[in-house]
């Protein structure tokens, strides 16, 4: 029970109408009667009161009376709609009128700072002693998540990949996977470039066959990086995507017959219960032709060889 609390105590919860529509509070597997269970057992006591921020500058716009006042506003929009993904976002809110916040989630920098009203402690609410404590568990696991740079990529043409900003006359080595175990794995130079305009990077092409590629940044007035002592001697950065086949591909869910005879078109064809099929394939339906072709050309062949016989007769007899 909270120590500063003067008079009768009265709890209150979360709402769950908000918490449905965010990815952090649905967890596999559980129905929704049960999601609401979940976030019905903690009691809150004190939360600390947020201030929200309603009026958006396109509703000032909107009320703007005149044509200069809505110029001026218009041109208030766009860095409004710049920074819109910096603006504080709503997670969660209490079951109470207003609906105040619980958790608020704004980006500052680089990271994300998430603000919770109220305190982890016994004398604020009973989050603590309930399972609805995994929210903060989930939220840390994709914030932390989120820190991390992506290096599973799938095969594709092209990737492109950035430099650290302190990256300079750097001579690049793209380290492809062998496709044999006993040779040597190919290496080829990178050049590096802006793959936006305030990032330099490099692209890597040709990324279709599975396994480590690795990108090693050596000084400009390396001899010959392509050596295999190379990393050890010179190597600045060094970094390694893993390129994997995609998930669909291992997948084995059974496809059923409708769904095979509408990608296959006109090659599917379902036999009846019972009936064999025919194992060698289209040729068996072509046979007839061939037997028919064989036999014009031994008649043609035969007639040859008549008109040759009755020539060589027609010469003797004139003789």
């Amino acid at each position: 029970m909270p120590e500063e609390a003067q008079g009768p105590l009265v709890p209150f919860f979360l709402d769950y109408e908000g918490l449905a529509g965010q990815p952090y509070f649905q967890l596999a597997g559980m129905a929704e009667e049960e999601l609401r269970q979940l976030y019905a057992e903690p009691f809150f006591f004190r939360a600390v009161r947020v201030r929200e921020e309603h009026a958006a500058p396109d509703e000032r716009a909107s009320r703007s009376d005149g044509p200069r006042l809505k110029e001026e506003a218009e041109g208030a929009v766009r860095p409004a709609a710049e920074s819109a993904a910096a603006m504080p976002r709503v997670l969660a809110r209490y079951d109470l009128p207003g609906k105040p916040p619980f958790l608020v989630a704004r980006r500052i920098g680089q990271g994300q700072v998430v603000f919770c009203s109220s305190g982890l402690f016994s004398s604020w609410n009973t989050l603590p002693r309930t399972h609805a404590m995994v929210i903060f568990d989930r939220m840390l696991r994709d914030l932390l998540l989120g820190t991390l740079p992506v290096r599973n990529v799938p095969p594709s043409e092209r990737c492109a990949l950035p430099l650290p900003p302190d990256a300079g006359e750097w001579r690049l080595i793209l380290t492809r996977p062998s496709p044999r175990a006993a040779a040597p794995p190919p290496t080829e130079l990178l050049e590096a470039g802006y793959i936006d305009p305030q990032q330099r990077g490099v692209v890597l092409t040709r990324l279709l066959w599975r396994g480590m590629y690795r990108v090693q940044a050596h000084p400009a007035e390396a001899t010959n990086p392509r050596q295999a002592d190379a990393p050890a001697t010179g190597s600045r950065w060094e970094t390694l995507l893993a390129v994997q086949g995609l998930a669909s591909e291992s997948d084995l869910t059974a496809i059923s017959g409708g769904e095979l005879a509408r990608r296959m078109g006109h090659a599917w064809e379902e036999l009846p219960p019972g009936q064999m099929p025919h194992l060698a394939g289209a040729g068996t339906r072509s046979r007839p032709l061939w037997g028919w072709l064989m036999a014009a050309v031994g008649l043609v062949l035969l007639a040859e060889m008549g008109c040759v016989v009755a020539w060589e007769r027609w010469q003797k007899a004139s003789v």
